[in-house]
């Protein structure tokens, strides 16, 4: 191989392997950040995420959006009817059904990353629905006039990955009824 492909195949090859170190670190650093802690090493004991930032001892996190709120006591109830969009798209309907049922799981909050991407999959498919849960555990219940034209439920960061299925989490023993 001749000395200047060898010393450019080098160059690109530090490149990529800076690239890939980079943007792994910034991964590592969203949690800093307030954005999320999914995939992060934030090997922290405990970790507790509140509207102002979080408990870490040494370098407590602000919160930059609403990423790290959770719904309790979700409830969604189809306002169409499902006998004709079961005959009208019957893949849909199974996988509505999945995502309502998913929704229902009890004793579980909900990301509202999570929450917004399945909001946004059942208003794009044409879905009418209405949607209630808590804000707080012990909050009152919401309940948004119209769920699909709401931009708060609706607003997907596709910049942010969210696993779908993985973002809802057992309520801690403390808030269990």
């Amino acid at each position: 191989m001749e000395r200047s492909t060898k010393a450019a195949l080098e160059r690109r090859l530090a490149g990529f392997v800076a690239t890939c170190g980079v943007l792994l670190a910034a991964n590592y650093l969203l949690p800093y950040a307030g954005l999320r802690d999914d995939s992060c090493q934030t090997m922290f004991s405990e970790l507790q995420w509140s509207r102002e930032g979080n408990n870490h001892a040494f370098m407590p996190q602000h919160m930059i959006g609403d990423s790290w709120d959770f719904f309790y006591d979700v409830h969604l109830e189809w306002e169409d009817d499902p006998a004709v969009f079961r005959q009208e798209a019957p893949e849909e309907e199974a996988r509505h059904e999945a995502l309502r049922a998913w929704m229902h799981r009890p004793e579980r909050r909900h990301n509202r990353d999570a929450l917004r991407l399945v909001v946004d999959r059942l208003c794009r498919d044409g879905r009418r629905f209405s949607l209630r849960f808590r804000s707080a555990h012990d909050g009152p219940v919401v309940a948004p006039d119209e769920v699909c034209a709401d931009p708060s439920l609706r607003r997907v960061r596709w910049w942010i990955p969210v696993r779908r299925f993985e973002t809802d989490e057992p309520l801690p023993p403390w808030m269990r009824p």
